[in-house]
């Protein structure tokens, strides 16, 4: 149990960080796939190995200590606070099968 502590407090840190940086930026997209480049591939054969591949390659491209310009520190946080988030939700099984739910319902309520 003690394990897990660390885990939720994580998690919990990335929504609420992601929460109020989403007040203060606009994002081309919030879709978790699209933040994780996976917008190609058909959403249901997206592996865990797929989403690990992919949050790997987009944290190095995006990480806050390689941008070039310093003045956009935040901006640099709270986009790699998007893919950790994306990444959070994508790779656990059940969270990924309600956020595929979520988007269907979206999908379906919009046309």
């Amino acid at each position: 149990m003690k394990k897990r502590v660390p885990h939720l407090l994580v998690t919990l840190l990335l929504l609420l960080s992601h929460t109020i940086l989403s007040l203060l930026y606009e994002w081309e997209n919030d879709d978790h796939y699209e933040i994780l480049d996976l917008s190609t591939q058909k959403r249901h054969k997206v592996t865990p190995a797929d989403v690990r591949r992919a949050y790997r390659r987009q944290a190095q491209i995006h990480h806050p200590d390689k941008i070039q310009n310093k003045t956009n520190v935040k901006e640099a946080n709270a986009r790699f606070a998007r893919i950790a988030e994306a990444y959070q939700v994508l790779s656990d099984e059940q969270q990924k099968m309600e956020y595929d739910e979520e988007l269907r319902q979206q999908r379906w309520r919009s046309g």
